[in-house]
């Protein structure tokens, strides 16, 4: 996920179908990988908390399911992140997936058996997690070498797209639909797209770039580098704080939704599954339009506008969000911010952070930003049992958007390259910073620039010509019918 001079990383020949917007066979394969992955793994999220919920009600104990898939985050992303900078990344990719797809079948067959407890879960939950801190990092990590710099918006909003498709949209809907049937019928599925994804992999070519360490260092030491250059670059390390504090209040609020689902929005098992795929809309939407939104916005409009945004929707949830339709809208523009974020983020990180260090940093960066979510989802679990399932909404949109004001300043004052440039952004690095512009000059730059884009629009230009006509036909009217003197 995601400190010297800044440099860029390394990035893969720019090749003539790169420059014609086709980002080459290696960056299909892996793209295709990732896409089917995303969908087995939304059939595993839509299956595995019904699967919880129905060996207990207590929001506690489906709150700790879900905390435990997070523990990974914390305890192993910075030494998988240096097993990324160490190893050879494509390799390391292949390893993570069949260890998962070992672990989906003996979750299948544990739920044909109906041998599941709420205690195997909470393991089960936290091995497939671990391996997949493993495959995050070196998937983030590989895609720099396999696509050219200039176009790492394009593949980011690209991954970003497939992952609300398949994750969140069509994924859970699958999942509930298939739990529905049988408990081990959704993990079967997902074990199959696990083999798929692993056949891509295992044919995107070798690459130098793939293993880029060629001095090994103590683990310990190879840690602190990734952990001293988050903490040297001040931009960086305000992502990954927004990022940590908007999964923390994500996993509050997502940890007990089947809960919310069925208890204040009366949804079945199906209806839930179209719930959670009714957030991938705005998602879906978010990656299909960041590049022009990025493009017309800037890159720093669009991160001061997402987290308070987000934060208005998800109190709007707690307090009024009683109808599914109404729910599932008020969570689509939040996926719709959260597309537009991942898309920013990523870029700016694949860009400032070295290749070298693109492991390490990132490992650092999710040890944050994910480790904080099983703390969010025990938060959760906490909340729904002592004031009610629309409670951790509330505290969720209340806290994102208080503590998301400290970054104003930092996101002011940065100085950001052009998003279609992929240039090298050292001149907007932290060691020695560059001059910061005027805070209430750029706010003011942001907020015109925001409403030129809003008054440009079609509907916009069409209502003022509707104004004016109106307003030519009244003066005409009253030139008419003025008396003379």
């Amino acid at each position: 996920m995601s400190l010297t001079t800044i440099a860029a990383p390394s990035a893969a020949p720019q090749t003539s179908s790169a420059r014609a917007g086709r980002l080459g066979a290696d960056w299909n394969r892996l793209w295709a990988a990732g896409a089917v992955s995303m969908f087995g793994d939304g059939v595993y999220l839509a299956a595995m908390p019904l699967l919880a919920a129905s060996k207990s009600t207590d929001p506690r104990a489906v709150a700790l399911v879900a905390a435990s898939a997070g523990v990974p985050w914390l305890l192993f992303a910075l030494a998988s992140g240096t097993l990324v900078d160490r190893l050879d990344r494509r390799r390391l990719i292949l390893g993570a997936q069949s260890a998962q797809l070992l672990l989906v079948v003996a979750l299948a067959l544990l739920s044909a058996a109906d041998a599941v407890t709420i205690g195997m879960l909470c393991v089960l939950a936290f091995c497939l997690s671990s391996a997949e801190t493993v495959f995050r990092e070196a998937s983030e990590a590989l895609l720099p070498a396999v696509v050219p710099s200039q176009h790492l918006i394009t593949a980011n909003s690209r991954q970003q797209a497939s992952m609300f498709i398949a994750e969140d949209s069509l994924g859970p809907a699958a999942g509930a639909a298939l739990f529905a049937v049988s408990a081990s019928v959704p993990f079967g599925v997902d074990a199959v797209t696990f083999a798929v994804s692993l056949v891509l992999i295992a044919r995107i070519r070798r690459r130098p770039e793939f293993r880029v360490q060629a001095v090994r260092q103590p683990l310990r030491v190879e840690v602190l580098t990734g952990l001293r250059w988050l903490r040297g670059n001040r931009m960086i390390r305000t992502l990954v704080g927004m990022a940590a504090l908007a999964n923390f209040t994500t996993f509050m609020t997502l940890s007990t939704l089947v809960l919310f689902a069925k208890e204040v929005l009366h949804l079945g098992e199906v209806g839930y599954g179209l719930l959670v795929s009714g957030i991938a809309l705005g998602g879906v939407v978010g990656s299909l339009v960041s590049q022009r939104v990025v493009a017309r916005l800037g890159l720093r409009t669009t991160l001061l506008l997402v987290p308070f945004c987000s934060s208005l929707v998800v109190l709007s949830v707690g307090l009024f969000g009683r109808n599914p339709v109404q729910v599932g809208l008020l969570v689509a523009v939040s996926s719709l911010g959260l597309s537009l974020w991942n898309v920013v983020s990523y870029t700016l990180r694949q860009i400032h952070v070295p290749s070298e260090l693109l492991g390490r940093v990132g490992g650092a960066a999710r040890t944050i930003s994910y480790g904080v979510g099983p703390l969010g989802a025990l938060a959760g679990g906490l909340l729904a049992h002592r004031w009610g399932l629309a409670a951790p909404w509330i505290v969720a949109g209340v806290l994102r958007l208080l503590l998301s004001l400290p970054a104003l300043p930092v996101l002011f004052a940065h100085r950001f390259p052009s998003p279609a440039s992929g240039a090298d952004p050292s001149s907007s690095g932290d060691h020695g910073r560059p001059a910061a512009p005027s805070l209430f000059r750029e706010f003011w730059r942001g907020a015109r620039r925001a409403r030129h884009a809003v008054a440009t629009t079609p509907a916009a230009i069409s209502r003022r010509r509707a104004g004016d006509s109106r307003g030519a036909l009244r003066r005409r009217g009253s030139r008419q019918h003025r008396p003379t003197r």
